[in-house]
């Protein structure tokens, strides 16, 4: 009687211990394919996704942004050009270049801007199961941050989703992307250009830009518009796949050449 009690309690005891065991087992196999779907390709690529966009997007931006001499948004003083707006940086006297600061933020509205379209509704992922929404429909989350930088300009883009297939999830908010473009060097050069004209602030620089050019590996071009006003354009030659051209406008007053 003892020894079918001591049987009876044994196979008590190893039921508890096999149940234990499914029930470790499914609390691990669920750990693993949440793992799974953090790690898995498409998982993985969704952060690519994303921060080849903003890259994309972002370097369109610094070109863009350069031709105007440092703005998005056409600045208040600026003289239309073809399809773009050229920036005064010096009007009769008056030094108008803008900080860097002001010129991030322009790229960063820029990239707020354009960023979605190319994102295309995420139709790579959700044609292949999966659901994307965004953790913040309202979009104060959504911000983008630019640091113009020596030899780069890096994006930071700011947009909390859900990757979504059956009961598992996966959470991004965060994504970066460098453009390899060095658009400081080029608003350092038209800055010191700017110094220069206030010593002559009613003539072209042109020897001293000529200069500047050898020094630091740039062309320039330089175009006699209408109303006293000159474009000036420099352009690096040595970037990803197109020359960046960096452009403002100076307003002089000729008036006394004019009528003597």
């Amino acid at each position: 009687m003892q020894k079918r009690g001591q049987i009876t309690i044994f196979i008590l005891i190893s039921l508890i211990v096999v149940i234990a065991f499914f029930v470790v087992s499914y609390i691990d196999g669920q750990d693993q394919e949440e793992k799974v779907l953090q790690n898995n390709d498409f998982s993985v690529s969704f952060q690519s996704y994303v921060e080849s966009c903003v890259k994309s997007v972002g370097e369109q931006a610094v070109y863009d942004v350069a031709l105007q001499g440092g703005y998005y948004i056409p600045a208040e003083l600026s003289v239309p050009y073809y399809n773009a707006h050229m920036t005064y940086y010096w009007y009769n006297g008056t030094n108008l270049l803008p900080g860097k600061e002001l010129i991030e933020s322009e790229l960063e509205i820029y990239l707020l801007d354009n960023v979605f379209d190319c994102f295309d509704g995420f139709t790579p992922f959700i044609d292949t199961g999966y659901s994307v929404n965004e953790i913040d429909p309202l979009g104060d989350s959504i911000q983008a941050k630019v640091n113009i930088r020596p030899h780069d300009v890096l994006f930071t883009f700011e947009y909390p989703i859900s990757l979504k297939k059956g009961t598992l999830t996966a959470e991004y908010d965060k994504y970066q992307a460098a453009v390899p473009l060095e658009f400081e060097k080029a608003y350092s050069l038209a800055s010191s250009i700017v110094d220069e004209q206030k010593k002559y602030p009613n003539e072209k620089p042109l020897s001293f830009i000529s200069l500047l050019a050898l020094e630091n590996d740039f062309t320039f071009e330089l175009i006699d518009y209408e109303n006293d006003d000159v474009i000036y354009s420099l352009v690096f030659n040595d970037t990803i796949g197109k020359p960046l051209i960096y452009s403002f406008a100076s307003k002089y007053d000729w008036s006394e050449y004019r009528y003597g």
